[in-house]
């Protein structure tokens, strides 16, 4: 195999994996889950993090290097919640502070021509979050796998290899349980503002971008039709539209000879 491809198979995969499933391990062992758990997909994805981007200062010079500290940050509002529940006003209150911080921080050099974006990623990121909260992580780990796919043909390589290790993290984790409090918040702050980056630094698809988010209708979709297994195939169609379209436009461009 080549030995480029290789690599980032690495990256992108294995040590992530080895991270995840540490931290999974440490749980179970220690049989207090509600500790390790919310790390799981964080330490999987910061291992990621790591051996993809490589850069951590404060302030950071690029967008997606506000990403750890957003991981901090819903590590630290949200392990609380896990031990003893937040009252429903107050887990709100937190995500659309967090969500708006995420989005502003993530925009503030476009702020000046880009206020409606602004207003419309917040809100968007505060839907995905309410349904990756609601759900048993469907509409999470298509729309991690997707927008991989829609960042690494149509935006940047670099973000489809963090959209990769957050895809590879959030299986690991969704196949043992549902997702806790603290885990979800980790993952709707990484997932979000992959997509975002990508959209506002990186020309993805806005097509692709939008059929995604859709996808994650499909956890209340499902609960209201009383039948939780649909949310799988109801998430699946528009992330498989959404990289189907991705994967045509690059090929296309492939044929073309850019």
């Amino acid at each position: 195999m080549n030995p480029l491809l290789l690599s980032m198979a690495r990256e992108t995969v294995l040590w992530p994996v080895a991270a995840t499933l540490a931290a999974i391990a440490v749980a179970v062992l220690l049989g207090r889950r509600k500790i390790p758990f919310p790390l799981a997909i964080a330490c999987g994805f910061l291992t990621g993090y790591s051996l993809v981007y490589g850069s951590y200062s404060f302030p950071p010079v690029e967008a997606q290097g506000w990403i750890p500290y957003f991981i901090l940050a819903a590590l630290a509002a949200f392990v609380p919640d896990d031990f003893g529940k937040y009252a429903n006003a107050t887990r709100v209150v937190l995500q659309a502070l967090l969500a708006t911080a995420g989005a502003t921080l993530l925009l503030h050099p476009l702020l000046k021509n880009s206020l409606p974006l602004l207003l419309a990623s917040i809100v968007l990121w505060l839907f995905m979050w309410f349904c990756i909260e609601m759900g048993r992580g469907a509409a999470l780990l298509f729309a991690s796998i997707g927008n991989a796919v829609v960042c690494a043909t149509t935006g940047s390589t670099m973000l489809g290899q963090l959209g990769g290790v957050l895809a590879a993290a959030v299986f690991l984790r969704i196949a043992v349980g549902k997702l806790s409090h603290a885990e979800s918040a980790v993952a709707a702050m990484i997932l979000p503002s992959l997509m975002l980056v990508g959209h506002a630094y990186a020309g993805t698809m806005n097509l692709a971008t939008l059929l995604i988010v859709s996808a994650f209708a499909a956890e209340p979709l499902a609960k209201w039709l009383k039948k939780p297994i649909l949310a799988w195939p109801i998430a699946f169609f528009p992330v498989a539209i959404a990289a189907s379209i991705a994967l045509r436009d690059y090929l296309s461009q492939e044929s073309s000879g850019y």
